[in-house]
């Protein structure tokens, strides 16, 4: 049986893991893999509190905060040498790249070998053992399996391939040549009016492209964990009565975000002065692709094929809640 680490992640750079995602996602994910250990490594110590129904109702699900692991001379190193190469926020980046410093010391304080990687933008719909069995995965010490071959923050990940992602990382932002090649691709971005820039996924594809010659033997393969699972970044609006919120032209949704309704006894209970209720980038109407989705039976489908894992980028977060309503 291989555990879960559950990822907390920050979102917009606001400084604070959003703590509404992170308990409706983890609580969908409990349910599904009640029998193997979950392990919250909590990065800005505000899950503690809200955490607590559920670990009263699923014994399996373990907290951990940041601060055990926070004095390791790695840690401390990154946090030294990082320099900031990205037109999104320095408390969305850094700390994305952080967390997986702080996964690191736990896997190896903890002594894992093989283990899940799910942030908290991620709806696990079903037993990820299960998945290792029903898609005969090899798990090793070679293969590793990323979201579209880059996201390890869903991901089947071993201590080997994250030592040497985060060897990596310290190698790229400590070497003058690889470091200097980061600000030519972080300025030649800003020249043309590209958003984005360095953060935790570049590594992994540099990784495998062997950018640099950070990968000379070729150590890991990187298989897309996506060709298994139908893990689709969810952008798209679902096709289902329950959630009509917007009206369709020609593929398009406008998708009046301002028609999501969540109980007041839900708020009450977690997110009593939460961002997610005041933040006018979830509430404004916001423009998305339509796809053929549909929810039924408390399951996920697409062109009628059951979808396992669903990751939510950008505003489609403000859909999380629907789905939760709909799933649990």
């Amino acid at each position: 049986m291989i555990p879960i680490i559950f990822r907390p992640h920050l979102y917009g750079g606001k400084g604070k893991v959003d703590e509404l995602f992170s308990i409706l996602t983890l609580e969908i994910l409990c349910k599904n893999n009640h029998n193997t250990p979950i392990y919250l490594i909590d990065i800005d110590n505000n899950l503690k509190n809200l955490i607590q129904d559920l670990q009263k109702k699923y014994d399996n699900l373990k907290y951990f905060n940041y601060e055990f692991f926070s004095k390791s001379e790695k840690i401390l190193n990154i946090k030294k040498i990082y320099k900031h190469l990205s037109s999104n926020p320095i408390g969305l980046e850094l700390n994305g790249i952080l967390s997986f410093f702080y996964i690191n010391k736990f896997v190896d304080d903890n002594k894992l070998d093989n283990f899940y990687i799910i942030e908290n933008d991620v709806i696990v719909n079903y037993d990820l053992n299960d998945i290792i069995k029903k898609f005969n995965f090899k798990i090793n010490k070679t293969n590793v399996y990323l979201s579209n071959m880059q996201i390890l923050g869903v991901s089947i990940c071993n201590k080997e391939y994250l030592n040497f992602y985060i060897s990596t990382i310290l190698k790229c932002y400590s070497t003058h040549n690889i470091l200097t090649g980061m600000e030519g691709i972080y300025n030649h971005m800003k020249k043309n009016s590209k958003n984005g820039g360095i953060n935790d996924m570049t590594f992994n594809t540099w990784i495998n492209n062997n950018a640099w010659g950070l990968n000379p033997e070729k150590k890991f393969e990187i298989i897309n964990f996506n060709q298994y699972t139908d893990n689709f970044i969810v952008d798209e609006i679902i096709k289902n009565n329950k959630l009509n919120l917007g009206e369709k032209k020609d593929n398009i949704i406008i998708f009046n975000m301002k028609n999501i309704k969540i109980s007041n006894e839900y708020k009450q209970k977690y997110v009593v002065e939460h961002t997610f209720y005041k933040h006018s980038n979830y509430f404004d109407n916001i423009i998305v692709n339509y796809k053929d989705y549909e929810i039924k039976d408390k399951k996920i489908f697409y062109e009628n094929k059951e979808v396992l894992i669903t990751h939510f980028g950008g505003d489609s977060k403000a859909l999380i809640p629907l789905f939760y309503k709909l799933l649990i």
